[in-house]
């Protein structure tokens, strides 16, 4: 009778851990088969596009920049790749862009672009199952996993967008790891991933709008702490006097003299590339207007990246997880507010009953 006691009250011990480790394991193995869909697209791109001038076209941007970097030349000198042809001059991202890629050097640029290649697919697998759990659907590890999969399948530009080893899937990773922790009201860690979203593509930096509009001075507080500790770090190392270069570099490249060539880009960057009469400063218009409205949740959100998106001078197809997320943002605002009139529930179970977002 002992052991038949025993047993039974050793099965009900496991009972809860084993259904938290199945609720673990689902979504790791949807991730791990979209991962192995993802690497297995990597190495047909470096098998395929060994010899192609678009392999590796922005990671050598990084690569350069990380070796200036290190140097402490960054933004004092242009930008220099023996036998490869740079889209850009001078380097035009926040000094953080550089600083991650710098522990890859010792390995080459070919090999660490290939580790760079595979986190960035890895990286855009996590902010889509991030971004779903934002939206809280159900089994968002499924829907992330699926979208993750046909992303990569059925959008036509996935290819060349892996072949160019942009950071935007990373930085995409952190922007939807700060929108579901600012959902969650993490405040601490919303404003870490912003502040580390912002040394990478200093466009999130007009997310701070919004978190001062629902005053959550916490997450406002470690977000600028954030930024003040890289640029603190990035003063001492690379000196005081690179605030001239470094604001010339990103602001000339970025704002003043943006690429009007574009063909296969998004959002405003089209409508500059499409219509003779949209002005250069159009852009700016948008973002204005977008940032302007007084919003919270996760409409606020969504009105928020569309704003700062709408900043860039160029946004090319690689921008393209941050559109899903805003327009999914502010479509599950909308149907969440229209199931609260009708129904009185918040069929979210976060936002405030009568509030849009």
């Amino acid at each position: 009778m002992g052991v038949i006691h025993f047993a039974t009250g050793m099965r009900a011990v496991l009972a809860i851990p084993m259904k938290r480790l199945t609720a673990i394991w689902i979504p790791v193995a949807a991730l791990l088969w979209s991962t192995a869909i993802v690497l297995a697209i990597n190495f047909v791109v470096l098998v395929f596009r060994r010899h192609s001038d678009a392999l590796l076209f922005d990671f050598n941007v990084y690569w350069a920049g990380a070796r200036d970097f290190v140097e402490r030349d960054l933004y004092r000198a242009p930008l220099m790749l023996v036998g490869h042809h740079l889209p850009i001059g001078w380097f035009n991202y926040p000094p953080l862009a550089a600083a991650v890629v710098a522990p890859l050097l010792p390995f080459g640029r070919e090999s660490a672009g290939l580790v760079f290649m595979v986190a960035s697919s890895a990286g855009l697998g996590l902010g889509l199952q991030l971004s779903f759990l934002t939206l809280d659907p159900r089994r968002p590890w499924l829907w992330a996993g699926l979208l993750f999969a046909g992303y990569f399948l059925l959008w036509p530009y996935a290819a060349g967008e892996l072949a160019v080893a942009n950071n935007s899937q990373l930085v995409f990773l952190l922007v939807a790891g700060f929108a579901a922790a600012h959902a969650s009201a993490q405040q601490r860690l919303a404003g870490v991933l912003l502040a580390m979203a912002t040394g990478m593509k200093l466009w999130p930096i007009v997310l701070i709008l919004l978190i001062a509009r629902e005053r959550r001075w916490t997450e406002l507080r470690w977000g600028l702490g954030g930024m003040a500790v890289q640029a603190v770090v990035f003063l001492a190392w690379l000196g005081p006097d690179v605030v001239g270069p470094m604001a010339s570099a990103i602001l000339g490249q970025n704002v003043a003299h943006p690429d009007a060539g574009n063909v296969a880009v998004l959002w405003t960057t089209w409508a500059r590339t499409s219509w003779a009469w949209w002005p250069m400063w159009g852009t700016y218009v948008v973002a204005g207007a977008l940032l302007a409205i007084p919003a919270t949740g996760r409409l606020g959100l969504g009105l928020g990246l569309l704003g700062g998106l709408s900043l860039n001078a160029n946004l090319w197809h690689h921008y393209a997880p941050f559109f899903l997320l805003a327009f999914a943002l502010m479509i599950a605002a909308v149907v969440a507010t229209v199931r609260q009139r009708h129904e009185g529930v918040d069929v979210f179970g976060r936002e405030r009953v009568g509030r849009l977002g």
